[in-house]
């Protein structure tokens, strides 16, 4: 059962309010911990996951260090395809956190995509986790950002070239019309790191659409663009589940009546295999509507409304449809 994300700050936090805060987005693998090691320099030890399994389970803060005179401090958050935790922990978790720093108001000045430019083809886990970053962070908090194409060959790889001027052409188009920058990182280390974040330190600092949905506009998570996206996903993998479920209690029922021991004992155990998985799709939307993280929020200020209000207009993107759109419509709310 998923328990919503209440991140305790850590102490070097409440010391400097003026570090440049920079929140760092990706897929599980694509070397966000590594990023962020790196540009902290010695000072940082987050754990980096060399295996399968995912080591950042829940929104890390890096060590504030300086890049030309300013303070930075960058967060760590975990990959949107995890393989420990379900797309319903992982919004939570990243919603909880973005709603701390609403409520403390600070802002985020600089926002980075890792993407691996190894990767042959866009897989739908990729799709799927860009399409939740744009959601996340919204249009107007493009300028703040940076796409980074990771893990380049040495020495450079024309297929590598030639994937990147695809991925800006097609996956990445959005984001950059709205003023993302994309960079290379061609190396480790904290040169080519600090060279990245350099590009973003002169950003006015932004709020995120998830902050001004939750902490402002006082939607459920699931009534968010993004909560709707992680809805949308679930309901698509659910009903996918369900009907292999029935394809696998007819080819069951046949053989039972052809008393085919054998197949009926493996379709048996693939049958509770899916029955379990259909539970857990279940599960995670059941979480997903009933997660209030606006719950603790102060009541807005006239300046917030106003901003709500602006904010709140069609930005060329269209929400999936999830539980909070009822709900929203009952607020007085109509799209």
């Amino acid at each position: 059962m998923a328990t919503p994300y209440a991140p305790r700050l850590p102490p070097a936090w409440t010391r400097t309010n003026e570090a440049l805060r920079f929140i760092v987005f990706g897929g599980t693998g694509v070397g966000k911990t590594s990023f962020v090691n790196d540009a902290s320099g010695s000072a940082s030890n987050l754990q980096i996951g060399h295996d399968l399994p995912s080591c950042t389970k829940t929104v890390q803060a890096g060590p504030i260090f300086s890049i030309d005179g300013r303070a930075v401090q960058l967060f760590d958050t975990p990959g949107f395809d995890d393989t420990t935790l379900t797309d319903t922990e992982i919004l939570q978790q990243i919603a909880q956190f973005l709603l701390n720093l609403h409520t403390q108001n600070q802002q985020i000045t600089g926002i980075l995509y890792l993407h691996r430019i190894t990767d042959n083809r866009m897989s739908g886990a990729s799709i799927r986790a860009l399409s939740l970053f744009e959601k996340i962070c919204g249009n107007h908090a493009m300028r703040n950002a940076v796409i980074v194409t990771n893990m380049w060959s040495t020495p450079r790889d024309p297929q590598e070239e030639s994937r990147e001027e695809q991925l800006k052409t097609e996956y990445f188009k959005n984001a950059i019309l709205n003023g993302a920058k994309v960079a290379r990182r061609g190396g480790t280390g904290p040169v080519s790191a600090q060279a990245i974040l350099s590009l973003l330190l002169n950003c006015t600092p932004v709020e995120l659409q998830l902050q001004t949905e939750l902490g402002i506009r006082r939607l459920p998570l699931d009534g968010t663009e993004a909560g709707a996206l992680v809805d949308q996903n679930l309901r698509q993998r659910l009903e996918r589940q369900e009907r292999e479920k029935v394809e696998l209690e007819e080819e069951l029922q046949a053989a039972r009546e052809e008393r085919d021991r054998r197949a009926q004992e493996q379709l048996e155990r693939f049958k509770r295999d899916k029955e379990e998985e259909v539970r857990l799709l279940r599960q995670q939307l059941d979480i997903l509507r009933s997660a209030r993280q606006h719950q603790n929020v102060p009541p807005p200020t006239e300046t917030e409304v106003q901003y709500s209000s602006v904010s709140s207009s069609p930005s060329g993107s269209k929400p999936g449809r999830g539980f909070g759109w009822g709900r929203r419509r009952n607020q007085g709310g109509s799209r």
